[in-house]
């Protein structure tokens, strides 16, 4: 049996989050690991993980340089001792390396799940980048051009896209019932699924989302998320719009497979992006995609097959892919159940778990029985 220690800033809402919590929801159940994790916030929202029967730790900091994490951290892993460490963030992983020097155990970082623009070879944040990559076992992005961004050594450094589990799918509200509780009464619904922060372009979104308010009254645009402090600023632009009614801001929503399942089109504007969860969900229920262009989603979305890759910051460009789809409904639907094709076939959540297993037995010398 492998003893694996997870550790991760939290398990609030996120692409990221969910990522893990499907990954443990699927290890938890492998006899042939034992698994405990580390949660740096006490607030989870995938409340899944309650039910799985894994120890939970909690090592809150009490400042921001709360310097007692190291040791706290080794303290757990020497009443636990795990052979191997999963980390999924930067900070976590460079919390981790004392103990691992003093202990011996292996080292997953799976920190690299976006992929940015431009890196500072001279900042902070690369330079603790560098330092957990050197002493990192393998490091996993969830992305190729997560690699290419970050250039961690190449002799260790692997990816695995994310999988989407339909399991997910087999109790989803009515369409009746979302359109009822969110109060949608027009035919089509546009939707954006993403937490409300500068790594979302929920202002292309808006911009666009007007342009076609300003030429047809029968669709609805929706964004869905949590608030990372850009909430207020997207209400600000719709204050004294006259479409206001037609475009609602909601908060992150629990049951999110539901409320997808009444969009007519799914929509990512983004600056920064690995493998997006938004999307993966979008192309399991069948809904075409319009995505910005780059990173990891051009490893998921098909342009002109399953949706449409468009530039970064073009409302104008999104306002005529929204409306090509809303006058083309048999080549949405079509884009649709290509998209669906492409997720079970490369993005399901058997192949990602194989994936991570694959790599926990190769990193852990004995063999799997």
């Amino acid at each position: 049996m492998i003893k694996i220690l997870f550790f991760l800033p939290g398990l609030k809402g996120g692409g990221k989050e969910r990522r893990i919590t499907e990954l443990l929801k699927n290890i938890s159940r492998n006899k042939n690991f034992e698994i405990e994790l580390i949660v740096m916030d006490k607030e989870i929202h995938y409340k899944e993980v309650f039910d799985l029967g894994i120890q939970i730790h909690y090592l809150v900091r009490k400042s921001k340089k709360d310097s007692s994490i190291f040791f706290r951290f080794y303290k757990i892993c020497k009443e636990f001792h795990p052979e191997i460490i999963h980390s999924w963030h930067s900070m976590t992983t460079f919390y981790t390396l004392p103990s691992k020097l003093i202990l011996g155990f292996k080292l997953i970082n799976s920190q690299i799940a976006d992929v940015p623009n431009y890196i500072n070879p001279l900042s902070v944040g690369n330079i603790v980048n560098k330092i957990n990559f050197y002493f990192s076992d393998i490091i996993i992005s969830n992305s190729i051009a997560g690699l290419e961004a970050y250039k961690p050594p190449n002799s260790k450094s692997i990816y695995i896209h994310n999988g989407f589990d339909f399991k997910r799918l087999e109790v989803i509200n009515s369409q009746k019932q979302v359109r009822k509780k969110f109060g949608i009464v027009t035919p089509y619904v546009i939707g954006m699924v993403a937490r409300y922060s500068d790594k979302k372009d929920y202002r292309t979104y808006i911009e666009a989302a007007k342009k076609i308010l300003d030429i047809r009254n029968d669709v609805t645009f929706i964004a869905a998320g949590g608030d990372l402090g850009t909430k207020n600023e997207m209400a600000t632009l719709l204050e004294t719009d006259k479409h206001q009614q037609f475009i609602k801001l909601l908060d992150r929503q629990s049951q999110i497979e539901s409320l997808i399942n009444i969009f007519t089109i799914g929509v990512l504007c983004t600056h920064s992006e690995g493998i997006s969860n938004s999307i993966l969900e979008y192309m399991a229920l069948e809904k075409p995609v319009i995505a910005s262009e780059g990173g990891g989603t051009n490893e998921l979305v098909v342009n002109n097959e399953t949706g449409f890759l468009i530039p970064h910051k073009n409302p104008d460009i999104l306002f005529e892919k929204i409306d090509f789809l809303l006058e083309n409904p048999d080549c949405a639907v079509a884009m649709g159940k290509c998209g669906k094709t492409r997720i079970k076939k490369f993005f399901n959540i058997d192949k990602m778990v194989e994936a991570y297993i694959s790599n926990y037995g190769k990193i852990y010398q004995p063999s799997l029985k």
